[in-house]
């Protein structure tokens, strides 16, 4: 019977003092580290830029056909 009533019943909070975080430059640089931007993957800048290379290149073949001669009736 103790389990489900654990589930029904929230306990107060045990803690008589709120955690303080520490402040020194250390905790910083290391929270900038593990916090920062997120690089995307290399599978996916590789297929970023194989699309762009590959878009470049039909619009560059595109600009570069040959025109067809003009019909004669």
């Amino acid at each position: 019977m103790y389990a489900p009533i654990t589930r029904w019943v929230q306990a107060p909070e045990r803690r008589t003092r709120s955690r303080i975080e520490p402040s020194s430059s250390r905790a910083e640089i290391y929270r900038a580290l593990i916090d920062g931007e997120k690089r995307p993957s290399r599978t996916r800048r590789l297929l970023k830029g194989g699309a762009v290379g590959v878009a470049a290149l039909g619009v560059l073949g595109w600009f570069m056909r040959n025109p067809s001669p003009p019909r004669r009736s």
